[in-house]
């Protein structure tokens, strides 16, 4: 049976495409597909001989498939801009590195935000960038609301606006990016509840390469206080921590407990101490097989034989490596979702 080979099918440079005079020229090449802040990128290595040789600053797409796939079946980078090049002298060629965009441009300036400056950012930003976001209105609704809460402002901090959004996106249980024009916001719930684009078993794992399950857990705390009246039943207002943790479902309260007298026929008690806000358990799978357009972050993937391992992930990162010596591999970060 032949081997699968991978080709380069569109090198598009400052939007002018560039295929015929680099894609047959790039070797080495690893994309990193990651939702998040600017934080996808790739890297390749370019032959000397090639006509066209990017440099800082460039802004690349690449597209990649395999050479007998039809034209639809291909990988997207989306626009990475080139921030690091190296020349080397032995072969000769050009190592030649870039990310997504960076919001700021470069510029890491701490910012602080609340709740109703989401939807402002998300408009600037949109207009600055010349970028499309569909259903603003109701994705800046859903992810910060579109007024402050004066009793609990959530005032965040980030480092740049890219991050930012991530940061509130994931929070609020959005994937965010920047892809092809557009910022993208998609609901990590309804990308959980797709069916399965691949299906995977055990043989379809690379020889090399030990597929591996780790399980974790963590929780988040808040400190509160609950005050009662003499009778033992809670007073007005038990919470006086923020306003939505009487809300939370699933909590743990570990209260400690005093007593004092109000006067001489009364009493009141007062508890205070931590309540659990969440409690994540984590089911993580690290998995390499053989390269597929589908094999993409959002997407959800089927283990068939992975015992007790088995049933729906979805595709949190993927990393597409080319090699000409074996071809189209993609290393899979999964999150486990349900039997």
């Amino acid at each position: 049976m032949p081997v699968k080979k991978p080709i380069f099918s569109s090198v598009v440079i400052n939007a002018a495409t560039a295929t015929v005079s680099i894609g047959a020229h790039i070797s080495n090449f690893s994309y990193t597909e990651i939702w998040g802040a600017a934080a996808s990128h790739f890297e390749f290595d370019l032959a000397d001989s090639a006509s066209i040789k990017p440099t800082i600053g460039d802004y690349l797409e690449i597209k990649f498939k395999y050479a007998d796939d039809p034209a639809a079946n291909l990988v997207n980078t989306g626009t990475m801009r080139v921030d690091d090049t190296v020349r080397r002298y032995d072969y000769p060629l050009l190592s030649i590195g870039a990310n997504a965009f960076d919001y700021n441009l470069g510029n890491r300036i701490p910012i602080s935000y609340t709740n109703a400056s989401i939807r402002a950012i998300v408009e600037t930003q949109s207009s600055v960038f010349g970028l499309s976001l569909p259903d603003l209105n109701t994705i800046s609704g859903a992810i910060a609301g579109t007024s402050t809460n004066v009793t609990d402002p959530k005032v965040e901090k980030a480092e740049s606006r890219a991050e930012m959004l991530a940061l509130l996106a994931r929070k609020y249980g959005y994937f965010f990016n920047l892809y092809l024009g557009q910022l993208i916001f998609r609901d990590i719930s309804i990308l959980e509840s797709q069916p399965a684009a691949r299906v995977l078993t055990k043989s379809d794992v690379c020889n090399d390469v030990v597929p591996q399950s780790r399980k974790t857990t963590s929780g988040n705390f808040k400190n509160v206080q609950v005050s009662y009246n003499n009778n033992g039943s809670a007073a007005t207002g038990v919470y006086t921590a923020t306003a939505d943790d009487g809300a939370l479902t699933n909590n743990t309260i570990n209260l400690s407990s005093e007593g004092y007298y109000n006067n001489f026929d009364s009493a009141s008690r007062r508890g205070y101490g931590q309540i659990k806000e969440s409690n994540r358990n984590w089911n993580r799978m690290s998995i390499s097989c053989e390269g597929h357009y589908l094999l993409r972050v959002g997407n959800v993937v089927q283990l068939a034989d992975f015992y007790p391992d088995y049933g729906f992930w979805l595709i949190e990162q993927a990393v597409h490596t080319i090699r000409k010596s074996d071809g189209w591999r993609t290393q899979l970060d999964l999150r486990y979702i349900s039997l």
